[in-house]
């Protein structure tokens, strides 16, 4: 055997698996196909040590307009006595970012992105109002469409990838990597159990969301996360059938 053979093969397997080019809009491994319009209701529970309540719900609405070449998701809250909302607006099919508008108690944030640059304001209570501008390199993903992102990507276990979207808060343009694990078993507090897959996705500043989606149909059945520690909130779909 050549001499150089064995270093060369040493140097091959150490190496690090090659990285899939990041996710943006129009990326190929996103199937637009998977996204379904519609209306789905959720509710809103946390869970601290062993007392778990619900707090509130959800209804998310997803519209596709064909002719004008857009997608709209609106989510409307109700929560301890409060009504808030959000509309996000991107394009179709590639999902990049057009707009958003959200307000509640502790921020509202809008924004527009148009010939290259996210123009938009924040206002947080007790805060002068605060404007921002940057450019950016091409379209981009507005992290609210994450768990739409994911569930158009390939569910399959192990698969992971990074996606880059504009992140609702002052880090700007971040990556978010996710990761697929399933299927694996899921019941909910309606007591029906789903086979579904389970996408973890970190966000730029280390903050893990996980999205569960039935392996069915793709309905998103279940978001999970830990805003600090020793408390878990979860929003649970009030759909399904169920095994």
């Amino acid at each position: 055997m050549p001499r150089l053979l064995p270093l060369f093969l040493v140097l091959l397997f150490a190496a690090p698996a090659f990285a899939q080019d990041p996710i943006t809009p129009g990326h190929p491994d996103i199937d637009t196909s998977l996204i379904e319009p519609g209306e789905t209701n959720y509710s809103i529970s946390i869970k601290q040590g062993a007392t778990e309540r619900t707090v509130g719900t959800v209804t998310t609405t997803l519209v596709i307009d064909e002719e004008t070449g857009q997608i709209v998701g609106i989510r409307a809250y109700e929560m301890m006595g409060q009504k808030l909302a959000d509309t996000t607006v991107a394009a179709w099919p590639s999902l990049a970012a057009i707009s958003h508008v959200s307000n509640n108690p502790q921020r509202s944030l809008r924004f527009t992105v148009a010939d290259g640059m996210i123009t938009g304001a924040r206002n947080v209570p007790g805060r002068d109002p605060e404007t921002f501008e940057m450019s950016v390199d091409g379209p981009v993903f507005d992290s609210s469409w994450m768990s739409t992102i994911a569930n158009a990507l390939p569910l399959e276990d192990g698969y992971e990838v990074t996606v880059t979207a504009f992140e609702d808060d002052e880090s700007g343009i971040g990556d978010y990597t996710l990761t697929v694990t399933g299927p694996v078993s899921l019941e909910l507090p309606n007591g029906r159990k789903y086979d579904v897959w389970e996408v973890a996705a970190v966000n730029p500043s280390g903050e893990t969301v996980r999205y569960f989606y039935s392996t069915a149909d793709r309905s998103l059945l279940r978001i999970a996360m830990n805003p600090q520690p020793g408390l878990e909130v979860f929003i649970d779909a009030e759909m399904g059938d169920g095994k």
